[in-house]
């Protein structure tokens, strides 16, 4: 486990969940701009947060450590591409008493993970332990929901997908009856929404992603995120000297960053490190004008009218050495 990071709090010690309004798994909470959708699978009422509710939920115990437990959140089509502001998970034991706890890592998928495997294939987007700059646990407080703030971390979910996997990973065993757990909602559980990363004896003996419904009718696990519309790609660069992120890995395309997590603060050493990384190797990325040094598209209209590209030239060195100094 890394720093431990929570961003506030909702909903009242004393309460189960609160400030949160129900709509058939699509919810607008009070606290939500006009812009961020929140997801959600469970069905728990909403209540203002300063007269916390107390609506049943059922503890979901018996989770070991390092196993995982996840979501499944569908994204509306007018909501794609989206972007990942936030998650909540709600955390109670039986007395909403025992304190704080901090668990091992978030991780955000990519589509949806488990068997049958479901197309796009899930892939891991984002682990709170491999954020900059020094990686995060979860802090959870009992008795709340508990938010964390991931907007910074620029983690967009592509439009192609219709949804995402939200998961989080256990430090410790959960104990009942006392211990705090992630808990489920009493409306029943949703099939395909609801997974665990772990092993289910005697049917599943070794750990892989499956889906709750096959063991419990209960309810849906109490975990959700906050989305806003992603902006569609665009270019990742602001000129034709930028052709790396700041740590001089190279873009891949025009509009594809190589890591979303890495910044790329324009023309910097990491564009002079990639150049000369690939120029006399004549790698794609150093291929940035035409033999005669004209920028090629988006920047300017190289290789127009006749004149040649014929890869990587003297007419890229030349035109990289003369706006590098420039910026963008």
């Amino acid at each position: 486990m890394r720093n431990a990071m929570l961003k506030r709090l909702i909903g009242s010690r004393a309460g189960v969940c609160a400030g949160l309004a129900m709509c058939a798994g699509l919810c607008v909470s009070p606290a939500l701009a006009v812009d961020e959708l929140l997801l959600k699978n469970d069905n728990i009422p909403a209540a203002d947060p300063d007269f916390p509710v107390t609506a049943p939920i059922g503890l979901q115990f018996n989770f070991d450590a390092d196993e995982k437990a996840g979501v499944v959140l569908l994204i509306p089509p007018e909501w794609r591409p989206a972007k990942i502001l936030r998650v909540q998970i709600m955390w109670h034991s039986a007395t909403g008493a025992t304190g704080n706890t901090i668990n091992d890592n978030l991780e955000i998928w990519k589509g949806r993970v488990g068997v049958p495997v479901f197309v796009p294939t899930a892939s891991k987007i984002f682990d709170s332990l491999d954020a900059p700059p020094d990686g995060f646990s979860p802090r959870l407080v009992d008795g709340y929901v508990n938010e964390y703030d991931l907007s910074q971390f620029n983690i967009i979910i592509p439009a192609e997908y219709d949804r995402f996997t939200f998961a989080m990973t256990f430090a410790q065993n959960t104990t009942a009856p006392f211990g705090a757990t992630v808990p489920v909602d009493l409306n029943g559980i949703t099939p395909s929404r609801n997974y665990v990363y772990g092993t289910f004896p005697p049917f599943i003996n070794t750990r892989q992603w499956f889906d709750m419904a096959t063991f419990q009718q209960t309810g849906d696990l109490i975990m959700r995120a906050v989305i806003a519309k992603a902006p569609p790609p665009g270019p990742v660069r602001c000129g034709p000297a930028d052709i790396a992120n700041d740590q001089g890995e190279p873009v891949v395309n025009f509009t594809t960053a190589p890591n979303p997590l890495t910044p790329n603060n324009g023309v910097t050493e990491g564009d002079y490190n990639a150049f000369f990384s690939g120029f006399f190797d004549a790698l794609a990325w150093c291929d940035i004008a035409d033999d005669q040094g004209t920028p090629l598209a988006p920047f300017g209209t190289g290789a127009t009218g006749g004149v040649p590209n014929n890869g990587v030239t003297e007419g890229d060195y030349n035109l990289f050495f003369s706006v590098y100094f420039d910026g963008c």
